[in-house]
């Protein structure tokens, strides 16, 4: 009996967070943006000092070449990427470090964002599910916590700027996520 409780509370608890993953992927996902001129290397310092704690307990590395300016929401950019920072974290190899370099470059018709780490990677089959509501590649909740609603919300936020991401399915040596943006 004690055996089925436990079990009934964890999966209360998984239940607990997933719909409060769900409100929170609702709340930003389908919010009016408004976007203003922003300094992407602002929003990369925002983004990390969010996640100060996880880092400095991964011990974590953050090195950026994004100091251009782009036409974003703040808010909302600042939690795309938060998200990808905190997955580069979860994701690393075990007993690494996670590495994480973000690089942008301004093209004439977008502006494009390179956020890439030298985790675990991402099988490139998987490249286009990662991105739908609720898709974990990774089952095991005690290994690697979460609902699955990152990289969905990443997604419709850079929609949301008519732009996109995709990750990188030729790069090897972790994972590579391709933000765009108008330029």
């Amino acid at each position: 009996l004690a055996k089925f409780s436990g079990y009934i509370s964890d999966r209360s608890e998984a239940m607990e967070r997933m719909i409060s993953s769900l409100l929170a992927y609702s709340q930003l996902a389908y919010q009016r943006i408004n976007p203003e001129t922003v300094r992407l290397s602002d929003v990369v310092t925002a983004a990390w000092d969010n996640l100060a704690v996880n880092a400095g307990e991964a011990g974590a590395e953050l090195i950026s070449d994004a100091d251009i300016a782009v036409r974003a929401d703040l808010h909302l950019l600042t939690q795309l990427f938060q998200n990808l920072f905190a997955n580069s974290i979860k994701y690393r190899q075990q007993g690494q470090p996670a590495e994480i370099r973000v690089t942008a470059r301004t093209g004439q018709d977008d502006v494009t964002i390179a956020v890439e780490d030298n985790g675990i990677g991402v099988d490139p089959a998987h490249s286009e599910r990662i991105f739908g509501v609720f898709q974990r590649l990774h089952m095991d909740e005690k290994l690697y916590s979460g609902t699955g609603i990152g990289l969905a919300l990443c997604r419709r936020i850079a929609e949301s700027h008519e732009g996109g991401i995709v990750l990188d399915t030729s790069y090897r040596d972790g994972a590579r996520f391709i933000v765009t943006l108008p330029a």
